[in-house]
């Protein structure tokens, strides 16, 4: 059965090509809700209770979908913004 999943993932990937693959996606592809496909993948404390072989099977199932995370919604979640330093430009246009 797990093989077979696999194979219709490799099929998925081809014929959505152009579709963002998101984890609600992968989860429903799996029978399994985003909030574990979002444990499982960024390996959060959550994850400790879920199989590993489950956490295997989400991993493949991303890789065959060929899943990248949204890096703008990651940075909305986490309220982080990677600014460190900005510069100042003086000209000597402006000064007098």
């Amino acid at each position: 059965m797990f093989i077979r999943r696999v194979r219709s993932a490799k099929k998925a990937a081809r014929t959505n090509l152009k579709r963002k693959v998101t984890l609600k996606t992968i989860a429903d592809h799996l029978g399994l809700t985003p909030g574990t496909v979002s444990a499982a993948l960024n390996n959060s404390a959550a994850a400790r209770s879920i199989l590993e072989h489950t956490k295997q099977r989400i991993r493949i199932a991303a890789r065959e979908l060929n899943y990248r995370p949204n890096v703008s919604a990651r940075i909305l979640r986490l309220k982080k913004v990677g600014i460190t330093h900005f510069r100042v430009v003086f000209s000597s246009f402006f000064s007098l």
